[in-house]
């Protein structure tokens, strides 16, 4: 954990302050030591083991066997495709390039995107927040798929929903999930700005979904559709109930700010509501937690902008609550056994040699 908070730090500085006389900010340093945290990282996280058994059980077999050996694990076909690919190699180097791809895209997405005064929020939600790099260095298929969503949002934002799509469809390739979010990307051509009755609506919708069963079904469905993942079907228990609340308060601030964005950020708000809307969603199932994956990443974008503009002490007000919401999670999750004992002790490939 201590060298989790070093790398959130380091990263975060860089990220926020001019490093040479021409006034440049640090981002690019910054997501360079994310890389090589990740890049260098060996069993660390709860399916990093699981990885590297298929890896070699599938490489063990060098011919189209390998295809059928390979369905035993329920594993997409790019995913299968890319163990094979990186046979001669080994499983470190795609850890490597696996990261240096993801890394790229979530740097080109919070440079394009993101007031450059504000890179290093964007950079302490990313290593801060576990959903981001802890929960995506050890859910490597998923990433490589919402690595295609981040590229894919490009094309939303353009109306070009052909490229979108397509970028989506490979992603599934890798993690079938991409699949499901397919039909969202309608919801990222909306641009125009909301009104008081549509907020009300949208926020109405989220508090029903607290108390209603009506996509449970569905939400089943999916779970058999996707069987593999039927071990997080079990009900979530709430406990105090104050994080729901907060979420709740920041999903409000952020669809009465939404028409406060020009057309691609308004879009980008859309979007990213979505991750809230799921929030109720997972307490009854779950395994929507990876869906809600795809569009959490947005927040990275997003948040730095509701604590823009007018109204400046409230709105610093909600920029400070969220870095307390973020860092208390953090040290939850890290005061969490089952996670403990996955992420809590950082190791690279090099304690292999020595």
């Amino acid at each position: 954990m201590i060298t989790l908070i070093l790398l959130g730090l380091l990263s975060t500085l860089f990220a926020g302050v001019r490093i040479d006389k021409d006034g440049k900010y640090g981002l690019e340093i910054a997501f360079s030591l994310i890389f090589i945290f990740l890049a260098l990282r060996y069993n660390y996280g709860n399916d990093y083991v699981n990885y590297l058994n298929v890896f070699n059980d599938i490489n063990r077999v060098n011919s189209i066997e390998t295809f059928d050996y390979a369905k035993d694990y329920k594993y997409e076909i790019g995913w299968i495709l890319l163990n094979i690919m990186f046979a001669q190699m080994g499983f470190y180097t795609m850890v490597a390039v696996l990261a240096a791809f993801h890394v790229f895209f979530i740097y080109r997405f919070v440079k394009k995107y993101v007031p450059s005064k504000l890179y290093w929020l964007s950079v302490f939600l990313y290593v801060f927040n576990p959903a981001f790099l802890l929960i995506m260095s050890s859910a490597m298929r998923q990433t490589v798929a919402i690595t295609f969503f981040i590229v894919s949002l490009d094309y939303v934002l353009q109306n070009r929903l052909y490229k979108a799509v397509f970028f989506l469809l490979v992603g599934s390739l890798f993690h079938a999930s991409a699949l499901i979010i397919i039909p969202f990307c309608f919801v990222g051509m909306l641009s125009n700005k909301l009104k008081i009755v549509h907020i009300g609506i949208i926020f109405g919708v989220f508090i029903y979904l607290f108390s209603s069963n009506v996509l449970y079904s569905y939400m089943v469905a999916v779970t058999l559709y996707l069987d593999k993942y039927l071990s997080y079907s079990e009900v979530k228990e709430v406990g105090t109930g104050l994080g729901v609340i907060f979420q709740s308060f920041i999903f409000l601030f952020i669809l009465s700010n939404q028409k406060f964005q020009n057309r691609s950020i308004r879009s980008l708000f859309n979007l990213g509501s979505i991750a809230f809307l799921f929030i109720p969603l997972v307490l009854f199932l779950p395994m929507v937690g990876r869906l809600s994956m795809y569009f959490q990443i947005i927040i990275l974008i997003i948040l730095p902008y509701v604590t823009l503009g007018r109204r400046k002490l409230l709105k610093m007000t909600v920029r400070i609550l969220y870095i307390l919401f973020t860092l208390y999670g953090f040290f939850q999750f890290f005061n969490t056994p089952g996670w403990n004992a996955y992420f809590g002790d950082y190791q690279t490939v090099f304690s292999l040699v020595f």
